[in-house]
């Protein structure tokens, strides 16, 4: 199952948004060979790819964007001293 390892490897590092589902979906219509969610998931934290949740950020009002700026504006040329 070596080959199908460095696909599923190589699958995922291109599309780094793919769940292992997904992934177990494409190996199947690629090379015939099924393999479950977990097994997928068990490769890939055998061969160091863990999931990834992106962080969610609150958005900036204009308010607190227009102090942000001026807070950068004003602190622009400070040094380390």
């Amino acid at each position: 199952m070596a080959a199908e390892d460095r696909y599923l490897s190589n699958i995922a590092r291109r599309n780094r948004g793919a769940t292992a589902s997904h992934l177990s979906r494409d190996l199947y219509a690629a090379t015939g060979t099924s393999a479950s969610r977990v097994t997928v998931s068990k490769r890939f934290h055998e061969t160091g790819l863990f999931a990834r949740r992106p962080a969610v950020c609150v958005p900036l009002t204009s308010t607190n964007q227009r102090v942000h700026l001026a807070w950068c504006r004003e602190h622009r040329d400070w040094s380390m001293d």
